[in-house]
């Protein structure tokens, strides 16, 4: 619940919110409260006055009532104030009043319970209710207890509710956390993808930039578990961003096309819904944490093709449901659907099929695709709801690197007979952003998940590019010029936070007191003891950590908090370890301490390979299993990750992004102490010290992929 938002009265939970069971059999055996003297115990009283708060309470609204002029809908989720009054033609003060909205959710609002966001005051009898409108058009019914316990006939107005993107105050589109800022959604397009299965959510900052630390919601609020508890598979879903729970927030669909396994779900998927705050999605149903599934093959034409994509298309028909229209693309065409009510996408027969016969629906036939054929299926596209009840469609052509943005798209019925048919066409502005042809190509062949966002709020969509296999994002902010829209491209950013970082250019000059840890866990910094590190400028990094070779070494304390001596390498656990090294001779590159030697360490032997070995022992006689493999050359800068799987036991390292050698280990690390650059433990003692520079060392406490070893910064 967003902070500041009261605990609402009435809401369309089965379970009375602030409403005790003894406080129900209360109000049900009738116990009197105090009324007017010498008052019939057993008069029924009449039908209770509903009007509109005049002062509602913090946090509330005073919402209209059926009858106002101009009538007004109340965007669904207002927390709604409505004042109750006795019926001037009652002789005594109620005990209270029975509230339902919708019909069948009942509360009792009295003296001794008016639950919360409510109260009653037992002198007149005059209570105020607090409601969470969340129906289109649903009953307030209020009845009157009287003294003896009976209840009167009852009031009932009917409340409009109306999505908030039809009254004028949707979501920033793609802002799931309510900031104001388009946050970025991915599915792994591929098993073994670094963003491993599930639904990642990364939060997005100015200008498109993403959060580092992307989270995967699989399993939050059992959202894509079944009903057994087993998690659904995410490879190769489409996440469509949009208001399709016709909240007025954003929520999200996963659909699963027909090229992605198992085939039980293709054709079919679910509807998260957005909460809009931090939480970032719920399910359709906060009560039972459930999302909405969409039955395989539901969205089928009448031959029982699924579609390859579907798109946001806005309110495209505009018919002004607060569900969006969908563009499915079905054997090489578009086939427009609109929205008509929540859940029209949801159950079967929505799309295709005898339903396009009815008028619900149309095949684009007349609207080819940007190389002017009927070659849909070839194209990925992706819609963007504008502001002002608009649409705007980027499509991209993977095998030729063609990219186009349809602007100010709209539909018109060409018959004018209000039904959406196979004479329904659509117009547009084309802005060609690269021909697919020579040089003017975009990201040709590459295998991208794509995500829609106005980035800096001037109208024009943007886009991310996500390579799911390698856990990295691209952002391409649309320019308007003079020869027509423009795509500049970001800086790629990775999707996979490291535990811990040292950049080792804190500064250009001077002794190497201290590296800051820039990672997720920042409270681990390195320290030069003995003075033989120094800053230096470099031409590849414009800074780095330069070691002498002799008693140079940086090392980990630990923070006060924390029981482990700057233990990085986590004990009999997963790890990996990527730096820039450059040496200008043999050397230890990196080391965690153990009781007597290392842990763990990865040196520059002076066989002009590199070295590695995990210690499984740690015992005076260390148990080591080593590899080794690749080069270095000195004066040359070249990547190193050593990563460790605990599940499998396998050591490997990948030198300049290419697997040198894999080691068999029986056991992890076993002992854990401070983490060292430049220098290994040996019998104790410092030693084997390194010289040459180091860059951009990041720790993770996870086996990285071979994509994600290769494409770590």
């Amino acid at each position: 619940m967003p902070a500041g938002r009261p605990s609402a009265g009435l809401h369309r939970s089965g379970a009375a919110r602030g409403l005790t069971a003894a406080a129900l059999a209360t109000a049900l055996l009738g116990v009197q409260l105090t009324g007017a003297s010498g008052a019939s115990a057993d008069a029924a009283p009449a039908a209770p006055i509903v009007s509109v708060t005049a002062d509602p309470p913090a946090g509330t609204t005073a919402c209209p009532l059926p009858g106002a002029e101009p009538q007004v809908w109340v965007p669904i989720g207002t927390v709604c104030s409505f004042t109750i009054s006795p019926n001037p033609a009652d002789t005594a003060v109620p005990t209270g009043y029975e509230v339902a909205y919708p019909v069948a959710q009942s509360q009792y609002v009295t003296a001794a319970d008016p639950g919360n966001g409510n109260s009653f005051d037992a002198a007149t009898g005059v209570a105020t209710i607090t409601i969470v409108i969340d129906e289109y058009s649903a009953r307030l019914t209020v009845n009157t207890l009287g003294a003896g316990g009976q209840a009167g006939p009852a009031t009932v107005e009917t409340v409009l509710g109306q999505p908030a993107s039809v009254t004028g105050t949707p979501q920033v589109f793609s802002d799931f956390d309510g900031d104001g800022t388009p946050d970025l959604l991915a599915a792994p397009q591929e098993s073994g993808d670094a963003l491993a299965n599930g639904y990642w959510y990364a939060k997005g900052g100015p200008g498109g930039s993403v959060s580092a630390d992307a989270q995967n919601l699989l399993g939050v609020s059992r959202l894509g578990t079944g009903a057994g508890g087993g998690q659904f598979s995410f490879v190769g879903a489409e996440v469509i961003p949009g208001d399709w729970c016709a909240s007025g927030e954003n929520s999200v669909l996963v659909y699963y096309p027909p090229t992605v396994a198992p085939t039980e779900d293709v054709g079919g998927g679910f509807v998260f819904c957005g909460d809009g705050d931090s939480d970032v999605v719920r399910s359709l149903s906060n009560e039972d944490a459930q999302q909405a599934d969409i039955s395989s093959g539901s969205l089928a034409d009448g031959n029982g093709v699924n579609p390859s994509e579907l798109v946001d298309a806005g309110d495209l028909t505009q018919n002004h449901s607060g569900l969006p229209d969908v563009l499915a693309v079905l054997d090489d065409e578009l086939v427009l659907t609109a929205g008509w009510g929540p859940g029209a996408y949801m159950t079967d027969g929505r799309f295709g099929g005898g339903t396009c016969d009815r008028g619900d629906c149309a095949v684009l036939s007349d609207t080819p695709s940007p190389d002017g054929t009927l070659d849909w299926d070839s194209w990925k596209v992706l819609g963007y709801p504008t502001a002002d009840d608009g649409l705007d469609l980027y499509m991209w052509n993977e095998a030729t690197g063609e990219l186009v943005l349809w602007t100010d798209v709209t539909a018109t019925d060409a018959e004018d007979d209000g039904f959406w048919n196979d004479f329904t066409t659509l117009d547009y502005t084309q802005h060609v952003i690269a021909f697919g042809t020579g040089t003017s190509t975009w990201n040709q062949g590459a295998n991208l998940e794509l995500q829609v966002a106005d980035f800096n709020g001037d109208g024009v969509p943007d886009l991310w590019a996500v390579d799911t296999a390698a856990g990295t994002a691209v952002r391409y902010t649309a320019k308007v010029k003079a020869a027509g829209i423009k795509l500049a491209k970001g800086a790629e950013q990775s999707l996979i936070s490291p535990a811990h970082q040292w950049e080792l250019g804190d500064l250009a000059s001077g002794t190497a007191n201290q590296a800051l840890d820039t990672g997720s866990d920042t409270a681990y910094q390195l320290r030069d003891t003995n003075a033989g590190v120094s800053w230096t400028t470099d031409a590849t990094f414009g800074a780095a950590a330069e070691f002498d070779g002799t008693s140079g070494c940086l090392e980990t304390n630990a923070p006060p908090a924390q029981p482990l001596p700057g233990a990085i390498v986590p004990a009999s656990s997963s790890f990996s370890i990527g730096a820039w090294v450059d040496p200008s001779g043999p050397g230890t590159v990196l080391a965690q301490a153990g009781t007597d030697d290392s842990g763990v360490f990865l040196s520059a032997a002076a066989d002009g390979t590199w070295q590695f070995g995990l210690n499984t022992g740690d015992t005076t006689a260390a148990t080591y299993a080593q590899g080794g493999g690749g080069s270095w050359t000195a004066g040359t800068w070249t990547h190193v990750v050593l990563t460790y799987d605990a599940t499998t036991g396998h050591l490997v390292l990948y030198v300049g992004g290419v697997r040198a050698d894999t080691v068999k280990v029986a056991g992890g690390v076993s002992v854990v102490g401070s983490f060292i650059l430049g220098a290994n433990q040996v019998d104790g003692a410092l030693s084997e010290y390194f010289p040459g520079e180091i860059a951009h060392v990041a720790t993770f406490d996870q086996a990285l992929t071979a994509i994600q070893a290769t494409n770590l910064p």
